[in-house]
């Protein structure tokens, strides 16, 4: 009596890509029926998903987000943060990452990253958090610069006067030119 077949899932989490087919081999006992070896091929291969993050503010603006990736790290590890544009997008160094309460499962890591353009257009880049021994994401990051937004109305007493705030979002040093829309002014 009792089922013929039988089933069982099997998962391969590794957390960096190999460079060949690495061996290995599944045994597990069934009483009655004995020893059973299974020979394993297993290749890891780089991430498939694509993770993406979208920024959009008008020049002289900065925008942040947040890049959430799972970490699966069994002991406390620090990662490292790469972008290849650091004069649009900045991000820290580095991020100290805990070890997960369930390493199986993962832990929610949030990294910010900014945008703050310094021309009309669209930039992208690409954000790499790498660790040697708990593997490597990336993120594609897109910013798009619009143009900069009229400021005020100011209120100015007769005779006033009133300090409006900008920087200057550029390389280099330059000469800026101010328009109101009343000639009083």
């Amino acid at each position: 009596a009792g089922n013929k077949e039988g089933t069982f899932e099997l998962e391969y989490r590794p957390l960096v890509p190999t460079v060949g087919v690495e061996k290995a081999q599944l045994s597990f006992v069934i009483e009655e029926l004995g020893l059973y070896k299974f020979d394993l091929e297993l290749i890891a291969m780089p991430p498939s998903a694509q993770y993406q993050l979208r920024f959009e503010c008008p020049l002289g603006g900065k925008q942040t987000e947040t890049f959430t990736f799972k970490g699966f790290n069994k002991t406390s590890t620090d990662f490292e943060n790469i972008v290849e544009k650091p004069e649009y997008f900045t991000v820290d160094k580095s991020i100290k990452v805990d070890t997960a309460e369930n390493v199986w499962d993962g832990q929610d890591v949030r990294l910010q990253v900014s945008f703050e353009p310094s021309g009309i257009g669209e930039v992208r880049d690409v954000l790499k958090v790498k660790s040697k021994e708990f593997g490597e994401y990336t993120c594609n990051l897109v910013g798009v610069c619009k143009p900069q937004l009229p400021q005020g109305p100011f209120e100015l007493s007769n005779g006033g006067t009133k300090d409006i705030e900008f920087r200057n979002v550029f390389d280099t040093a330059m000469d800026f030119s101010f328009v109101t829309d009343d000639p009083q002014f």
